[in-house]
């Protein structure tokens, strides 16, 4: 092809680029099969292994990131579910709170209420005593007065018996 060219200058000939040459056309078969020889043997393989080693890792990735997501949604659920128990938990700890409260409260009330019930009882008790107690010192100021008013009247002193006897019939007369 050189000596074309070459031919051709001296000739002072013009290279038309679209002319067919025979000679330089199977100077660039041979060219391309021996690119593609060569790089059929020395690059082509690596190529495909390269190719295939990526393809590969991505798939593994694909899957490892698949395994990370259904992992990551079963935690989620587990700990949702860990979540609900422990709200049941606190709430069914609130209610026992309360429960406990309102007994305790009721305890309380309960117990004032005895004890008001047993103050007010001693109370009426003493009350009651306490009346009585008049009752009877009144009755024996009565006695102890009419026996003295009966002497006055009679003018007249009794013996101890006879104003006992004096008493106890009056005491019954009232």
């Amino acid at each position: 092809m050189q000596s074309n060219l070459i031919y051709l200058a001296s000739e002072g000939a013009t290279l038309n680029p679209l002319a067919f040459d025979p000679s330089a056309f199977i100077l660039s078969l041979i060219t391309f099969a021996v690119a593609l020889f060569l790089l059929t043997k020395m690059c082509w393989k690596p190529i495909l292994k390269a190719a295939k080693d990526r393809e590969e890792r991505i798939a593994e990735n694909i899957s490892a990131a698949e395994k990370a997501k259904t992992d990551a949604e079963e935690l989620a659920g587990q700990y949702k579910k860990q979540l609900e128990e422990a709200k049941a938990e606190v709430a069914g700890l609130l209610e026992e709170g309360r429960r406990q409260a309102n007994d305790l409260k009721q305890d309380i009330v309960n117990k004032a209420n005895s004890e008001a019930e047993s103050a007010r009882d001693r109370a009426n008790r003493e009350i009651d005593l306490a009346r009585e107690k008049a009752i009877n010192d009144i009755r024996t100021e009565a006695v102890d007065l009419s026996i003295s008013i009966a002497s006055k009247v009679l003018e007249r002193s009794l013996d101890d018996g006879d104003h006992r006897k004096l008493a106890g019939d009056i005491l019954e007369q009232i």
